[in-house]
């Protein structure tokens, strides 16, 4: 039971962190910028960006030894989501200090991965979960 627990905590820590992070840029812009300030502005989407991959990975080595009924077109859906994001971290990485500026075709890169990432890992749910 408990092993279920931290199996599927990781999993849906890591989902929520994702939809905080996929949100929050496009909240800050809204925000008045004294006030994004205030709660931490971009740093909170950094922090977040490092943690989704961690816990999507603790999520994939704690269920590897428990893999029984699953649908392997789900695990390979996982698997593809894992990669997209450590893309996701390699180009954050990137966009957090640029040194030619604002790269417009990078952060729609980012945007278009953070994506594929999402509808990967819904796909991965609705068949592995459900």
């Amino acid at each position: 039971m408990l092993a279920f627990l931290w199996i599927a905590g990781t999993g849906w820590i890591a989902i929520f962190f994702l939809a905080c992070a996929s949100m929050l840029p496009f909240a800050l812009r809204w925000i008045r910028p004294g006030n994004a300030a205030q709660i931490g502005g971009m740093r909170v989407h950094y922090v977040l960006g490092f943690a989704i991959p961690a816990f999507a990975m603790l999520h994939s080595l704690s269920t590897m030894s428990r893999l029984q009924n699953i649908s392997a077109t789900g695990i390979w859906l996982a698997t593809f989501a894992l990669v997209a994001l450590v893309a996701q971290v390699m180009l954050g990485t990137e966009l957090r200090a640029p040194p030619w500026g604002q790269p417009r075709a990078l952060r729609r890169w980012h945007l278009l991965i953070m994506i594929a990432a999402t509808g990967l890992i819904a796909g991965h749910v609705v068949l592995d979960h459900v």
